[in-house]
């Protein structure tokens, strides 16, 4: 057999224990599903209800535009690892200013820019985002991964893609920049993102706490 092939041989078969779990020279029995998971992160899809007509275009956090405008019924949207959701929202843009998800609703009586939950909503003008996010924070935490609404982390917003919203329905995808660097890191085993032992899935809108289970929150499995 030719070097070369032996090689592909080794790699071949060390990527096959890892994807299936299993535990060999200190590497975690769950490295093989949080690279899989990190791997889904990667495109970031958005879907929702509505009426009108429409097309945004995200370029990184800062850079949007859009022409068009449609009511957001519902909109369910991921930002690598966890997904937000939104009802009661509106697209509208005009090229160079522009509103999507709650942020309109969210507005208080004389305010212009709106603290907080930037996943479920933004405000362009001249094509760059509005924000007041006190601190961005680059990875995930407890907080973000398994609380309803929020910041996404600064690596997850690094995002190339568009949305469409046509009568009834509008979709969109997103190439994310921060995941491909966070699924290459944790092949090396760099958790860039904080994300490991996290399940894909979307935080309840109105998490409840009951009474007897007080305390700290539990890392979720998976």
């Amino acid at each position: 057999m030719s070097p070369s092939a032996t090689r592909a041989l080794v790699l071949a078969a060390g990527l096959l224990l890892a994807l299936t779990g299993e535990s060999c020279s200190g590497v975690p029995s769950s490295y093989g599903q949080d690279r899989l998971r990190d791997l889904s992160d990667i495109v970031d899809v958005r879907y929702g209800t509505g009426v009108g007509l429409g097309l945004g275009v995200q370029f990184g956090d800062i850079f949007r535009t859009g022409i068009g405008c449609s009511t957001e019924w519902y909109q369910r949207q991921w930002f690598g690892r966890k997904s937000v959701e939104v009802h009661d929202g509106l697209f509208a843009y005009g090229v160079i200013i522009g509103y999507d998800g709650d942020y309109l609703r969210r507005l208080g009586p004389g305010e212009w820019v709106k603290e907080g939950s930037a996943a479920t909503g933004s405000f362009n003008m001249l094509l760059l985002t509005v924000t007041n996010e006190p601190k961005p924070s680059w990875s995930g935490d407890e907080t973000w991964f398994t609380q309803p609404g929020g910041d996404p982390p600064l690596l997850t917003t690094g995002r190339i893609g568009g949305a469409i919203f046509l009568p009834a329905a509008n979709a969109g995808l997103y190439l994310n920049v921060g995941e491909i660097a966070d699924f290459f890191g944790g092949i090396v085993g760099f958790d860039l993102l904080g994300d490991d032992g996290y399940p894909k899935y979307s935080p309840p809108e109105a998490p409840a706490t009951p009474a007897s289970s007080a305390g700290a929150p539990v890392r979720p499995g998976g």
